[in-house]
């Protein structure tokens, strides 16, 4: 992996391609991380969002929060329910148990989707993170 990322010295990748060159395991073994190598970087580039599009997004996010902790007694089904089934979706049971007991501990729900907020960012990357927040608040009823 030094070798391929380009972390060797001169004199150690000089020595390290020409062992490359005469081994066909190391060849091989050099032309499968390179294989994957590819597909990992095709998989983690998206065309990056435009900030103006980020900001748009998180506007009506941050509206629909709100309007939905305005509501919040009137809606069907209490939000910490919805953010912890979409935790237990992305990182299992255990993680949502944690999350729910302490949503539990937040009166009536307030801050909930803010409070995992945190923890989808992190591991989900900005972009799903508004998604999965998308898919909380969806069929959430803003107050009339």
């Amino acid at each position: 992996m030094a070798y391929r990322d380009g972390e060797l010295t001169a004199r150690q990748a000089a020595k390290t391609a020409e062992h490359v060159e005469q081994c066909p395991r190391c060849h091989g073994q050099l032309g499968e991380v390179e294989i994957e190598a590819r597909r990992l970087q095709a998989a983690v580039e998206e065309p990056p969002l435009e900030t103006h599009q980020l900001a748009r997004g998180l506007e009506k996010l941050t509206a629909r929060v709100r309007l939905w902790e305005l509501a919040q007694q009137e809606a069907g089904r209490p939000i910490r329910e919805l953010v912890t089934s979409q935790v237990r979706v992305f990182f299992g049971s255990c993680a949502a148990a944690s999350v729910g007991k302490a949503l539990s501990e937040q009166p009536e729900g307030r801050g909930a989707l803010s409070t995992a907020k945190t923890l989808f960012t992190v591991f989900l990357g900005e972009r799903a993170a508004w998604l999965v927040a998308s898919r909380v608040l969806e069929g959430v009823e803003p107050p009339a």
